[in-house]
């Protein structure tokens, strides 16, 4: 009799040995054979990083859990001219990356991925799953906070600027006033946004006379020119008496010391003072 149940202990600690997968990012959540795993919404040439948790939920006959060494993306379920890269090989985390293709449609997408392990029991259990993607463009959201900037000539004028990534991948954005200002006053600005999150950007203007305009801005993501968005606000800029004290407050380079240390006292007070 107790042979037979000695028997019997591996079977049902075999039952109970169902590996798994924790997803880590972009998202996080426990996967198990054969299930779907929604990565949410993502823009055209934006990579995507798969990252899981080596626990595998299988156990040796120590009763010790062994881990997965990688996670392999199956290339034939890709889509036409997507993309898969990988993390060194037995990284802290096992990660895979996928590339959507710069021209893909909008629309649904699907693939299958797998673990893999080199040795034991874990290397003869993979776990399959499929991952699920929405392309879609829309996936920046630009912001300008500031609606209406008043400045003086030659001074910075400052406009706040919200940019936020609503996709499952990280990304860089290129940061720009399109309409408004003469395009030697213009520059760009490159501000990388994690995946689901945003950031407030300060951007400085300098008028070099007066003007009232309206200020477009726009942000276009490196991934893919396609996306992209924009927004407005106005400034104004005057010329006065004190803020012309306040620029030369900046440096002056062509007056003799006297007139020098004078000029930036009138800097001084009109920066702190007024």
């Amino acid at each position: 009799m107790g042979l037979l149940i000695l028997l019997a202990m591996p079977i049902a600690n075999a039952a109970d040995n169902v590996g798994h997968v924790l997803v880590v990012q972009p998202i996080q959540k426990q996967i198990f054979e054969g299930e779907v795993l929604d990565l949410g919404l993502v823009g055209p040439g934006q990579k995507v990083e798969l990252e899981i948790s080596r626990s595998s939920n299988i156990y040796d006959f120590r009763n010790v859990e062994e881990v997965w060494d990688r996670l392999k993306i199956d290339d034939n379920t890709l889509p036409d001219f997507w993309r898969s890269e990988y993390s060194l090989r037995y990284e802290a985390n096992p990660k895979a990356f996928v590339i959507v293709d710069s021209d893909a449609p909008d629309g649904e997408y699907e693939f299958s991925l797998h673990t893999e392990r080199d040795y034991g029991d874990a290397s003869k259990n993979p776990v399959r799953f499929m991952a699920k993607i929405l392309v879609r463009r829309d996936v920046l959201d630009l912001q300008v906070l500031s609606k209406n900037v008043n400045g003086g000539v030659e001074q910075p004028s400052e406009f706040t600027i919200k940019l936020v990534n609503m996709g499952s991948a990280n990304d860089a954005f290129e940061l720009e006033v399109v309409s408004g200002l003469p395009n030697e006053w213009r520059f760009k600005k490159q501000v990388f946004i994690p995946h689901n999150s945003e950031k407030i950007i300060p951007y400085e203007l300098v008028a070099k006379e007066q003007i009232d305009e309206q200020i477009v801005f726009k942000a276009t993501s490196l991934s893919s020119t396609s996306i992209t968005d924009s927004d407005s606000g106005s400034l104004s800029t005057r010329s006065s008496l004190l803020q012309d004290m306040k620029s030369v407050g900046n440096g002056v380079l062509l007056f003799p010391n006297i007139e020098m240390a004078v000029y930036y006292l009138m800097g001084f007070v009109a920066s702190n003072f007024f």
